[in-house]
């Protein structure tokens, strides 16, 4: 006679719970990243001139970065919110690393002394960063992260 297998572990108890935050955690990335990369696409200029204000680019640099950011946000932002699985996880860790950017680089301008915008929705919102700043940007961290391990896990649940 065989003994009967362990029982198998399914892992965390909440996890159904964790799953139901899936859909928000994309819908509230996406829509912030699709908000924030529309006016920087449509006034380039603005956002070369915010990002002049960081002073952590030479100057040849800050022409194809306003140019390459708002592209990367609108294309993240699209991939979260319609993408396949894969394209949902590479566009979360895009957005992670822009996030993890655009903290770094505003607490270096703050701790440097620096007046400047944040230049979180095109250069008209006249937004300085500040708590409120870092609090936001790391709840979107934190939903970008989430949405990284909640996908994997969910895929192996499916095999």
């Amino acid at each position: 006679m065989s003994p009967n297998p362990p029982p198998r572990l399914t892992g965390c108890p909440h996890k159904p719970f964790f799953r139901h935050l899936l859909w928000p955690a994309r819908l509230a990335l996406g829509l912030v990243f699709l908000w924030a990369a529309w006016p920087k696409m449509l006034a380039p200029n603005d956002l070369a001139e915010i990002i002049t204000g960081y002073r952590l680019l030479p100057l040849w640099l800050v022409a194809p970065a306003s140019l390459l950011l708002p592209a990367l946000e609108l294309w993240s932002a699209l991939a979260v919110l319609i993408g396949p699985r894969r394209f949902r996880r590479a566009g979360a860790m895009i957005l992670a690393v822009l996030l993890l950017i655009f903290m770094t680089a505003a607490a270096q301008g703050l701790l440097r002394g620096l007046d400047f915008e944040c230049g979180c929705f095109g250069g008209q919102d006249g937004r300085r960063p500040g708590p409120l700043f870092f609090l936001e940007d790391g709840l979107l961290f934190l939903a970008a992260v989430f949405m990284l391990f909640q996908d994997r896990s969910a895929k192996r649940d499916l095999q």
